[in-house]
């Protein structure tokens, strides 16, 4: 289902069961998966590759060349800068920036674009930037308002501005016991 309002360029794949809310546009050579969620105000730029069960949140502006896996969720007002690399079952809370470009107004600027890569199973919290050229490793928890600058390694937990790795994702507890790991069984 499309709604209305929304403008879909030639040459867009859109999966079967994928619903696109009002006002979006999804420019050229997109290929949307099988059961997605597309919100309101979104907007998915050329040549952006996005896999089965994803859910886009609203007012999030995706701006293309992008790989993003199965199972992800952007919530709302997400900026996922051109070239991002993003894994299956990834999580991305409110007002997250990814960004490609270490000086934007640098007149070489456009030859020495690096997108992020966020590995699967990563979960990053709201207000967060991640800057050009780092990976975020597999199963990673970035806090809130977190800036990440280097590279993170598989299932760590980073906080902060710059963010620092505080503790291993297996060593999460609930504070309220309800569960024992909140993250289940990790390899």
């Amino acid at each position: 289902m499309i709604g209305k309002y929304s403008i879909i360029e030639k040459g867009v794949q859109i999966g079967e069961g994928t619903e696109i809310l009002t006002h979006s546009y999804i420019y050229h050579d997109v290929v949307i998966g099988k059961n997605c969620f597309v919100g309101h105000h979104t907007t998915i730029r050329p040549f952006s590759k996005i896999g089965d069960n994803t859910r886009i949140g609203s007012y999030n502006q995706l701006e293309g060349h992008l790989e993003i896996g199965n199972n992800v969720k952007f919530h709302s007002d997400v900026h996922i800068c051109q070239g991002s690399k993003i894994g299956n079952r990834v999580f991305i809370a409110p007002r997250t920036t990814l960004l490609n470009t270490l000086h934007p107004l640098c007149p070489k600027a456009k030859e020495c674009v690096k997108a992020p890569i966020i590995e699967d199973d990563v979960k990053i919290g709201a207000n967060c930037t991640i800057s050009p050229d780092v990976t975020v490793g597999r199963g990673s928890l970035i806090g809130s308002h977190t800036n990440i600058i280097k590279d993170v390694p598989p299932y760590s937990v980073v906080v902060g501005n710059p963010g620092k790795v505080v503790k291993n994702v297996k060593e999460i507890t609930c504070p309220y016991g309800l569960v024992e790991k909140p993250y289940g069984d990790l390899p």
